[in-house]
């Protein structure tokens, strides 16, 4: 079953600032890690490891990105 995440303006990615999208997903991949511990099933708990670690690695792409731009702007 997928997470139940309620979001309403304030939590609308395209208003943030972009410096907050990596904080966010490392949040968002915090709560998937925890969420996993709950999992009775392996291949649920497997699955929620690997979508932590996808969204641990898209934060850092953003933050090199960031670094990059700000290094070269």
């Amino acid at each position: 079953m997928a997470p139940s995440i309620a979001i309403d303006a304030a939590d609308d990615p395209c208003e943030e600032e972009p410096h907050e999208k990596p904080r966010r997903l490392r949040e968002l991949a915090h709560w998937y890690r925890e969420f996993a511990e709950r999992a009775g099933n392996p291949a649920i708990w497997d699955a929620r490891l690997r979508t932590a670690k996808e969204l641990e690695q898209e934060a850092d792409r953003l933050e090199d990105e960031s670094a990059s731009r700000r290094g070269t702007g």
